[in-house]
């Protein structure tokens, strides 16, 4: 490693950031990573991200460019389970360890991402004697409070408690976040930052709507749009019902861009709706979508939809903003610290179909306030870049490092 820069490393165990996004452990995060690494790296620093060894990988180590690589450790079996993972930090623990002793390698600083990831990175600060930052991204104590069906392990509340009391600094999203911190985790204030994440106006931006629908082949009507993990907490069959109470003549189609071919209940209860209310003609799952071909999807869509339980940030959403397209979205903490109601986006309750489906009515049939609102979200979106996120970051890392 080049001596001059500062050496980071970045710790995403359960989840690699080269991961095609839309899997079933690969979404917000994996971009946050990657992006922060790239903004970083032109300020100066050298990244090694390290995580766990899997196929869609196949060499050890990824050379991302000259200061940034992603280095795959041998520790964990295919398809072990994220609810299992736990099973295996200490494994990848020592490995890493001995990896970095090994190659000889330094480093100034770590930043850890997810609870698994925050564990190892404490063990590894202490055999280093270096400073541990943390970004949660999720926490269990608000995935509790806010989605009832699907309890967080009491082991990893616990856990997230530890690291909360032993980490060095913590970085947030949102203020909410930073409440739930103290209040329910008695946080220390003076170490947490809330930095709110950003998104590449070089990757999304406002292209033509028609030439974005030929482009990519589809048929000319009013699409909506959803982007993300097909997981319980994304609340897809929520959007796929909702299509059921559409008013609309216009024929809207939904688009699907996620994993559909994972095998869970999610994906299962959102083919049983579309049998159910027979809307096999207006919902179509395309898989995972390359993040470079997002912005044709974002631009020939007439509106995105989030209809998630819960959100730690919600990047699509600015990912939409961006490309000018409206965002309708539920009034969970995440998507309201990006959207302001009926000003740069539209918020409506969760797990509420009818709603929803009142909401898309409205934009679908009003042009005018569907591109006032687009514009005033695409204005959001202008003011929140990687760039400006990875300077505030670096300022973090700078003050921890002796």
């Amino acid at each position: 490693m080049n001596k001059s820069k500062v050496n980071l490393l970045v710790l995403s165990f359960h989840t690699c950031p080269l991961s095609k996004l839309g899997t079933e452990s690969a979404g917000g995060m994996n971009v946050y990573i990657l992006k922060l690494s790239h903004a970083l790296e032109k300020l100066g620093f050298s990244i090694d991200i390290f995580t766990k060894n899997h196929s869609e990988c196949s060499e050890d180590i990824t050379i991302i460019n000259s200061n940034i690589r992603v280095i795959h450790l041998n520790t964990v079996p295919e398809h072990v389970t994220k609810e299992d993972l736990y099973e295996h930090v200490v494994r990848f623990q020592k490995q890493l360890l001995n990896y970095i002793h090994k190659n000889k390698l330094t480093y100034n600083i770590i930043h850890s991402h997810y609870w698994l990831s925050a564990l190892i990175g404490i063990e590894i600060s202490q055999a280093l004697d270096i400073k541990n930052v943390v970004t949660f991204h999720t926490l269990a104590e608000i995935k509790n409070q806010t989605y009832a069906q699907e309890k967080e392990s009491l082991l990893r509340s616990n856990k997230e408690q530890e690291i909360i009391n032993t980490t060095d600094s913590i970085i947030v999203s949102t203020y909410h976040e930073l409440d739930v911190l103290i209040q329910h985790h008695q946080a220390e204030s003076t170490k947490v930052n809330v930095v709110p994440p950003g998104v590449d106006l070089s990757l999304f931006n406002p292209l033509n709507k028609k030439e974005s629908i030929k482009r990519l082949g589809i048929e000319d009507r009013p699409i909506i749009l959803y982007v993300g993990r097909i997981d319980p907490i994304k609340g897809l069959p929520i959007l796929i019902e909702s299509m059921n109470y559409l008013k609309s003549n216009k024929n809207p189609k939904l688009l699907v861009i996620g994993d559909n071919t994972a095998q869970n209940d999610t994906t299962k209860i959102s083919l049983e709706l579309i049998k159910k209310y027979e809307l096999e003609n207006n919902v179509t799952f395309t898989g995972p979508i390359d993040q470079t071909q997002l912005p044709l999807y974002y631009n020939a869509a007439s509106l995105c939809i989030i209809p998630s339980h819960y959100e730690s940030f919600g990047l699509v959403a600015l990912e939409a903003m961006a490309c000018k397209t409206t965002v309708i979205g539920t009034k969970v903490p995440g998507l309201e610290s990006i959207i302001q109601d009926q000003v740069n986006g539209i918020l409506v309750e969760v797990n509420s179909p009818i709603k929803l489906a009142s909401a898309i009515d409205k934009l679908l049939s009003n042009n005018d306030l569907n591109s006032r609102i687009a514009e005033n979200g695409y204005n959001k979106s202008k003011d929140m870049t990687w760039d400006l996120f990875a300077l505030k970051t670096s300022i973090i890392y700078q003050n921890l490092i002796r």
